[in-house]
């Protein structure tokens, strides 16, 4: 499972979109002993928040920031959850994001963290276990190469045409095979 986040500035604050796939809530349930079958969508959404909380964390200048609202968005489909986090900072500046969401379940988790510049320019970055933490301004995670679509589609149309000229060609030759009356060969 992997969980896709966009950060950046919009309106005058930092803006943070958070898709979570539904297997959320088994990493919640997992962390979270107390976690009963049968709690209000209240409570909840209060341990996913709580979990999200301790597993999200943004800083600046070493401070820990809290958001000043989140707002769940809807969707046109039932396999993933995104929320929207707006904190108040007015810039990239000096932000530190260390995202250990779902590392508790699954060890080779893999957190995308796409940076949305104010010229719209955009950086893919990806969190793991061994490196769950972004500084604005450094390269510290791995930066995921963007590569576009088309050529991506090329290069594996041409890998496959080599590859078939590769091949040794068929030889075709005369068997010799008789079908009977009763179909036997």
């Amino acid at each position: 499972m992997e969980t896709f986040t966009n950060l950046g500035v919009q309106d005058g604050s930092l803006s943070l979109r958070l898709e979570l796939p539904w297997s959320i809530s088994d990493a919640v349930k997992a962390t979270l002993p107390e976690t009963k079958t049968n709690l209000s969508k209240t409570e909840s959404y209060a341990l996913l928040t709580n979990y999200i909380g301790a597993n999200l964390v943004i800083s600046h200048s070493g401070k820990v920031i809290q958001p000043e609202s989140i707002q769940e968005l809807p969707q046109n489909h039932g396999h993933s959850m995104i929320l929207d986090f707006k904190y108040p900072l007015e810039s990239l500046e000096g932000v530190k994001i260390k995202n250990t969401l779902m590392f508790n379940i699954h060890p080779k988790q893999r957190n995308h963290l796409t940076i949305v510049q104010e010229d719209d320019n955009t950086s893919h970055y990806l969190l793991t276990s061994a490196s769950p933490i972004f500084i604005a301004g450094e390269s510290t995670p791995a930066k995921l190469p963007v590569v576009p679509v088309n050529l991506l589609l090329f290069a594996g149309i041409g890998i496959i045409f080599l590859f078939l000229l590769c091949l040794p060609s068929p030889k075709v030759t005369n068997l010799g095979w008789r079908v009977g009356i009763n179909g036997n060969v």
